[in-house]
């Protein structure tokens, strides 16, 4: 039973957050905190089917965790014109080793 309801809420969570994360990179200048919670709301009830968010203290509380407060992902270009990897120094440091040619 409590597994049941874990689920649920975890999942309801964790979409909720990814709507109001999409929410405050569309935010125009200008916008607060209740506006981005209540665009995030309304997409989510566009989302799925007519059923509003009804978890959000659950919600408030879970996303200052480290699951749900993820940083966003980084692109890399890790290929330069001519085919060598170019970035590999900037990530990972100098090799230890001399390559062989």
């Amino acid at each position: 039973m409590l597994t049941l309801k874990w689920s649920t809420l975890n999942a309801n969570c964790q979409k909720f957050n990814a709507l109001h994360k999409r929410a405050q990179r569309l935010c125009k200048s200008g916008k607060n905190e209740m506006d981005v919670l209540r665009h995030a709301k309304k997409m989510f009830k566009d989302e799925n089917k007519g059923r509003s968010f009804s978890q959000e203290s659950s919600w408030d509380i879970l996303r200052a965790s480290p699951k749900w407060d993820a940083p966003e992902p980084v692109t890399i270009s890790m290929v330069n014109v001519e085919g060598t990897s170019g970035g590999n120094a900037e990530l990972f440091g100098q090799d230890k080793r001399a390559r062989p040619m």
